[in-house]
């Protein structure tokens, strides 16, 4: 296997101004588990001597340009004054983690003990969860952080804790998952490497960066399920509420995504609350002619080599998602391009039981419905969450 990795990692965003990487928090140390320290952003060494890594993220809406600014870009020093967030020289709401744009960076070794406690300080009341884009969360899907599917949003005035191991190595980043808030500036990188430690990130948005390895694991040559997904950004109807009209909301299958009402981490999805267009024929036909709104639900069994074919048709999207082609050149990304009016093959192992967002990374696109969920393996194979997981339950006063 055959590594390709940039001697600078670099993640996009769109700014100038950008700190040192985020400090733990001291703790004392905690019998049989690896030492919490201060010190995690650090040469990393090997045999790994990993920690127990605690940040704090607080998120909250702020202007750029605004009066903390002074005379910013002027006046240049004005524009590291304590509280001045000057993006590109322009003034708009911004939502921000710990008065940053873009958000700190999370800076640890492979193997580390990631806790991140995310408190929501927006004032606009809206839900937030972070996702922590390229990490595999085995044996814990619950801390994925996506809203509804695999936990309640934080509500504002509350906060949640994440906690994951930090692996695989490599160049990736934390963003919200909740509405338009990433592409509001609720982001930042998170690198994890193995012997080495970053010297410079830059961030300049909306641009990504992948780990490229060449692979070859021969179990890949064995393909146990095909689907074939269409993906639509604009889908066309002959009749219901918008008949003949060309519709502006994008598609997976001919079918709108709504996430569930409540996660299905801990309750178990039944088959009235989702659809399953790639497996029912008939509801796919008529959701090419109806206005199909639901809750995609690809079930693949665990352990399977799942092949899937994403075609696209009248745009272009970012997706993380039957023709010739070679697996020699075959690479492993956590995104891909699929062309417009061209497909993507995508080959994986159904080795991580849960439930998996499988949607477009082009914000527009991902919010508006042009996602599904992947469920790998039934719910009895999955791990469970904790007792007192948030189950978004209604609640009144006895």
């Amino acid at each position: 296997m055959t590594q390709i990795i940039p001697l600078v990692p670099i993640v996009f965003s769109l700014l100038v101004k950008y700190g040192q990487p985020l400090e733990c928090k001291i703790k004392e140390s905690v019998v049989n588990r690896p030492v919490i320290s201060s010190n995690c952003y650090r040469k990393c060494v090997y045999p790994p001597k990993p920690m127990i890594c605690e940040y704090d993220l607080n998120v909250e809406w702020i202007q750029t340009m605004s009066g903390h600014c002074g005379d910013c870009p002027l006046k240049k020093e004005d524009c590291n004054l304590e509280k001045c967030v000057p993006v590109d020289g322009s003034s708009r709401p911004a939502a921000v983690v710990n008065g940053t744009f873009p958000g700190p960076s999370i800076q640890v070794c492979e193997g580390d003990t990631i806790r991140v406690k995310v408190s929501n300080n927006l004032q606009s009341d809206a839900g937030f969860t972070l996702h922590w884009h390229g990490i595999h969360m085995r044996g814990n899907n619950w801390m994925d952080g996506v809203p509804r599917v695999t936990q309640c949003p934080i509500a504002r005035g509350s906060s949640f804790v994440y906690e994951f191991i930090a692996e695989p190595a490599g160049t990736h980043w934390w963003h919200s998952h909740a509405g338009y808030q990433r592409g509001s500036g609720a982001s930042g990188p998170l690198i994890k490497t193995k012997h080495t430690v970053p010297l410079h990130i830059i961030v300049i948005m909306i641009l990504y960066v992948y780990l490229f390895t060449e692979l070859f694991d021969p179990e890949f040559y064995h393909v146990d399920s095909t689907h074939y997904i269409t993906i639509t950004s604009f889908g066309l109807f002959s009749k219901g509420r918008i008949a003949g009209q060309q519709y502006g909301r994008p598609l997976v299958d001919n079918v709108v995504f709504i996430p569930p009402i409540s996660p299905f981490v801990n309750n178990e999805p039944i088959e009235s609350d989702i659809c399953q267009p790639n497996m029912n024929r008939t509801f796919y036909d008529k959701c090419g002619i109806d206005h199909c709104v639901c809750t995609n639900v690809l079930k693949i069994k665990l352990g399977q080599v799942s092949r899937l074919l994403g075609k696209l048709t009248i745009a272009h999207c970012l997706l993380g998602g039957l023709l010739r082609h070679s697996l020699e050149k075959s690479v492993l990304k956590d995104s891909v391009l699929v062309p417009e009016n061209g497909y993507t093959i995508l080959r994986f192992k159904a080795d991580n039981p849960g439930y998996w967002l499988f949607h477009c990374h082009i914000l527009n696109h991902g919010e508006r419905g042009m996602a599904m969920v992947i469920q790998v393996g039934e719910p009895s194979e999955m791990p469970n969450p904790p007792s007192d997981f948030p189950t978004c339950a209604h609640w009144e006063p006895k």
